[in-house]
């Protein structure tokens, strides 16, 4: 596996810690620190898109992408997309 650089999705599932700072999404896995504690799955839970344009309108979307239901990671359900339109001011600095 190829992990040279930075990927929004690794080509293979991250199975070990090491390869979690060159991947944005990761897909759950079961990890455990130093073998001492099982801290339970560890992945991707959220992505998060903020947008803003010059006028200042702001959209802030936020969806789920697993779910931990029962003990269990399940893929979520998409319709589960929380979004919040807002305004941004401009901060005017004394002159």
């Amino acid at each position: 596996m190829d992990l040279t650089y930075p990927r929004w999705k690794s080509p293979e599932p991250v199975t070990e810690r090491a390869h979690l700072r060159k991947t944005i999404q990761v897909q759950p896995f079961p990890i455990n620190l130093e073998g001492l504690i099982d801290v339970g799955p560890y992945g991707t839970r959220l992505s998060t898109v903020l947008l803003i344009r010059k006028n200042g309108e702001a959209v802030f979307i936020e969806r789920d992408i697993w779910q931990l239901v029962d003990d269990e990671v399940v893929k979520a359900n998409p319709a589960s997309q929380r979004t919040f339109n807002f305004r941004v001011e401009p901060v005017v600095s004394p002159a």
